[in-house]
């Protein structure tokens, strides 16, 4: 067995001495290159995978999630910037049960849990307090729960419920936000936070609330629409003016040509909300619902009926007349018709609108200025009572930018294809070049090993291998009258004609030869190979 090895591990040490110094570079390099690529995988691969385990966790939380895994041994990473805890994959679900069991992450700011601490013993005030806390707590983490919101602070003003007070003050709410990186809050946005505070408060109306940013600029106050209502005009009036100037422009391109009309449109927007109510009656000379017809007649003789109690009495008629008395009375009931109408104006009333129209001077039926006024006015829908006007301009445009933009961008299009070409052409280069020298390297390699396997040498009987390595010429030893060509002998397989009579009778002597003298036979063909490159 151990001459196995050693005549294996001698046949890979000649082989190796017969490589160029270019051949054993390249062959050192790549053993270590796979060496290297073999302990990279290997360390890979025995590395456990990392999952997130929570995102988005505030600074308190990290800590407490973190000091709880510390304190059970188990491995963990932090990612976007302390935020993110990661854990091994095998150990997310039992260390996610683990932590919710302990109450983590506790979500940021408390809710409704802090009311299960409260006691039989708990003071009004405290249950009060508590209770506006879990409030706030709850609106925060439904607010930060919007895209981009990083962080929320939320404050109410709840007053104390009075029974015997005349006038009771109405709640109150200020929100600070803090995005996360660039971002800000859209309009869109800011009217979530106001509604969704206002609905989650009772008797909190959207205008008694206040929103505002990390920066301190102020979204959102009572009493007035704050940024977010001035941001949200301003986009319903710059979205009017585009449409109706990209639908005019449209319209004068088949006449002028693509690029030689240019609109612009102004428009002032009344926002202001308006609420009007209108009381109307029926005619005069309507028919009566109802009719009630009194008639009263009265008549006596003169003589005082009954008298007043006293020294004074009724006077008499001395004539002795009857007296009469008559009454009518005619009631009517008339129907009057009332007619309550209450309108509510919608705001971003259109007040006065304004429209540019210029014409390139070069563009064909460009001259014509008042069928294209018409036309202009007609599509706008201008109006002379309400101040509306337009204006036509011609003169020629300076369309060398646009040409010089056109070129240069034509320009970095064909640079960034041509260095995609060149990209693409070293790669291929390069991996042309390395085929090619791995080619030559095992082409080499293959010669040197087809040169290695060369015939048993076939020595004389009697010619001691000392006299070889001896000899001023090795390729030729004499012994005697019998001189011996190594040459020949040591020529390569396909190119030797060894005697046939010969080679049994001196093989057992070569292989007797070769097992008592390794080192020494290796020797003698490390010269004779050396001699051959010479």
């Amino acid at each position: 067995m151990l001459s196995n090895v050693k005549a294996y591990r001698d046949r890979f040490s000649a082989l190796f001495a017969g490589f160029t110094s270019g051949q054993k570079t390249v062959l050192v390099l790549a053993v270590a290159g796979l060496m290297i690529a073999g302990l990279t995988f290997n360390r890979w691969a025995g590395s456990p995978s990392y999952v997130s385990l929570y995102s988005n966790l505030s600074s308190g939380d990290a800590a407490a999630v973190t000091q709880e895994l510390t304190s059970k041994g188990v491995s963990y990473k932090l990612g976007d910037g302390g935020t993110a805890v990661l854990v091994p994959r095998k150990d997310l679900y039992q260390v996610r049960l683990d932590l919710s069991a302990k109450g983590l992450p506790t979500a940021g700011s408390a809710g409704y849990s802090l009311l299960d601490k409260q006691g039989i013993t708990t003071s009004e005030f405290r249950q009060r307090v508590d209770y506006q806390r879990a409030l706030e707590g709850e609106l925060s983490n439904t607010i930060k729960a919007i895209e981009g919101v990083s962080a929320v602070t939320v404050h109410l003003v709840i007053p104390q419920d009075d029974l015997f007070a005349k006038d009771t003050k109405k709640p109150t709410a200020s929100i600070l936000v803090t995005m996360a990186g660039s971002r800000s809050l859209t309009t869109g946005q800011v009217q979530a936070v106001v509604h969704l505070t206002a609905s989650g408060v009772e008797g909190l109306a959207p205008e008694d609330v206040t929103v505002a940013d990390a920066t301190g600029r102020v979204l959102s106050s009572p009493g007035q629409g704050g940024s977010a209502d001035t941001d949200a005009q301003a986009q319903q009036t710059t979205a009017y003016q585009d449409r109706l100037a990209r639908s005019l422009e449209d319209m004068l391109e088949p006449l002028v040509g693509a690029g030689h009309a240019v609109v612009r449109v102004s428009a002032a927007m009344n926002y202001d909300e308006r609420t009007s109510q209108t009381e109307t009656f029926g005619k005069e000379n309507a028919p009566p619902v109802a009719a009630n017809n009194v008639t009263e007649n009265f008549t006596g003789n003169g003589n005082a009926v009954g008298g007043v109690l006293g020294p004074d009495t009724l006077p008499t008629d001395p004539s002795g007349d009857s007296n009469t008395y008559s009454k009518t009375e005619d009631k009517q009931t008339f129907a009057i018709d009332k007619v309550t109408e209450n309108v509510k104006k919608a705001p971003g009333t259109l007040e006065r609108l304004s429209v540019a129209v210029l014409l390139d001077g070069k563009a064909k039926n460009a001259t014509n200025r008042a069928e294209i006024e018409r036309l202009v006015s007609a599509a706008a829908g201008l109006d002379a009572n309400r101040g509306d006007a337009v204006e036509i301009g011609r003169m020629p445009f300076d369309t060398s930018a646009g040409k010089e933009e056109a070129k240069q961008g034509a320009a970095r299009a064909a640079a960034e294809k041509q260095n995609q070409l060149m990209a693409l052409v070293r790669n291929v280069g390069a991996l042309l070049i390395v085929a090619l020298v791995l080619f030559l390297a095992y082409r080499s390699a293959r010669k040197s090993s087809r040169a290695m396997i060369t015939t048993p040498i076939e020595l004389p009987t009697g010619i001691p291998l000392r006299a070889i390595s001896a000899s001023p010429n090795p390729a030729r030893v004499t012994q005697g009258s019998q001189a011996l060509d190594l040459d020949a002998l040591t020529a390569p397989r396909e190119e030797l004609e060894p005697e046939p009579e010969v080679r049994p009778a001196i093989q057992p002597q070569i292989n007797e030869l070769i097992e008592k003298q390794p080192d020494e036979v290796a020797q003698v063909l490390r010269s004779w190979l050396a001699d051959r490159r010479s």
